[in-house]
């Protein structure tokens, strides 16, 4: 489940602030165990109301007009679970970094498409092509795995893992190493197919086991 990945985080690197955009249900955001949490989410699929107190905040917003007008003290974990676009993404993660210290973590979702369909940018265009071929598979990740070449082309003091399975990203920013690799040019990351996705992501993704992840974090939030 998402919010135990997210608790491990939480706990390893002191987390006392959250938060997730990208909500709908609430069945990570609830689950999450820290003091102060906000959730960013145009649609909730439940009463915000219901729930809002002072260690819980609900905003039924866009997350742009979210990161343009919300005034909050830094958060120390932040989920990024909303619209599954390189674009959004990408533009959530550059708006949230004005929410950010430099000990913030970040967890990106759904980095990792399982095919060229559900790699596709548009949700209604995936599931019509999977109808027509009588493809089952009802999976959609966008293509949220271009953020991740971004930051490994264009952001060097800022590291990442990636978690199996469908794909979460955890980014830290550690202005201690600056990453050396050779990076995917600009234009090069937006036009991006899946086949080129395909051909490199085992050596840009930096896929590691869960515990390692964990073990990479905990060196990182002791100042190691």
């Amino acid at each position: 489940m998402h919010h135990e990945r997210i608790n491990r985080l939480a706990r390893i690197c002191g987390a006392r602030r959250y938060l997730e955009v990208g909500v709908f249900h609430g069945h990570t955001f609830f689950n999450v165990d820290v003091d102060f949490k906000v959730a960013v989410d145009p649609t909730f699929q439940f009463d915000p109301a219901a729930h809002q107190n002072d260690r819980t905040r609900f905003h039924p917003v866009g997350s742009d007009d979210f990161f343009r007008s919300a005034r909050y003290e830094p958060f120390d974990l932040i989920y990024l679970d909303g619209l599954h676009t390189f674009e959004q993404t990408l533009r959530d993660f550059l708006n949230s970094l004005a929410f950010a210290h430099d000990r913030t973590v970040w967890l990106f979702d759904d980095t990792v498409p399982n095919d060229n369909f559900s790699a596709l940018p548009d949700q209604e265009r995936c599931y019509r092509l999977r109808r027509e071929l009588g493809n089952g598979d009802w999976a959609w990740m966008g293509d949220v795995f271009k953020v991740v070449y971004f930051i490994r082309s264009m952001m060097k003091f800022y590291h990442f893992r990636t978690f199996g399975g469908h794909g979460q990203t955890v980014v830290w920013r550690d202005p201690k190493q600056y990453d050396e690799r050779a990076a995917t040019p600009l234009a090069g990351i937006g036009e991006m197919p899946y086949e080129d996705f395909v051909e490199t992501y085992v050596a840009t993704m930096n896929f590691a086991e869960d515990e390692q992840i964990y073990a990479t974090l905990e060196r990182y939030a002791a100042g190691a």
